[in-house]
């Protein structure tokens, strides 16, 4: 993901939180380029799962959210997945210091 110009005049040093919605996160996908992580939580919601992901990113461990509507659900704790993003994904960016959001 690039930051438009106004994010990246914005001051927002050394990091920069990117805010996902759950919706826009799936299960599947093209392993490249995508996410891989291991299942740590699984809800269902009734409808669909909601699945709660562990991966690394620059040497920091993160917590994704993303909703899985099709087939069998990952298993906790022994199963890794592929996070893949939608069409159409939007993003609010924030300073990872103050948590201000950045321009759009």
């Amino acid at each position: 993901m690039a930051l438009t110009p106004p994010q990246t005049t914005a001051p927002h040093r050394p990091r920069v939180v990117v805010g996902v919605r759950a919706e826009d996160l799936a299960c599947g996908g093209d392993p490249n380029p995508a996410i891989r992580a291991a299942a740590v939580l699984v809800r269902d919601t009734g409808r669909d799962h909601l699945v709660t992901a562990r991966t690394v990113i620059d040497g920091a461990e993160v917590d994704l959210v993303l909703r899985h509507t099709g087939g069998p659900a990952p298993v906790e704790g022994r199963e890794n997945v592929i996070v893949g993003a939608s069409q159409g994904l939007s993003c609010i960016c924030s300073t990872a210091v103050t948590g201000v959001r950045l321009p759009d």
